[in-house]
């Protein structure tokens, strides 16, 4: 597996400005968690089918820092105890 973490310079409210990437040996993604400039935090499974360039994924917008296992596991685990959807609305 390979993590990376990919910051976007934009302002944005409703795009994420960092995302949080698990891949596969075949580059795959398989979860990743989407941070939203709001506090809020979504975390989903993916399990990709096609090979995923992350340099090209972060654009010209983005930064894209790898990450290891256990900064990405730490991320993942902390996504979960964010409130999603209408109680989202209310963090």
């Amino acid at each position: 597996m390979q993590y990376f973490m990919i910051e976007y310079k934009h302002e944005e409210a409703d795009e994420p400005w960092r995302v949080i990437l698990e891949l596969d040996d075949q580059r795959r993604i398989q979860r990743k968690v989407d941070c939203y400039r709001m506090g809020l935090e979504e975390a989903i499974e993916v399990n990709d089918t096609k090979p995923t360039d992350v340099e090209e994924l972060a654009g010209l917008d983005g930064v894209v820092t790898p990450l290891n296992r256990l900064q990405f596991e730490d991320m993942w685990d902390h996504s979960h105890y964010m409130p999603d959807t209408f109680m989202g609305l209310f963090y």
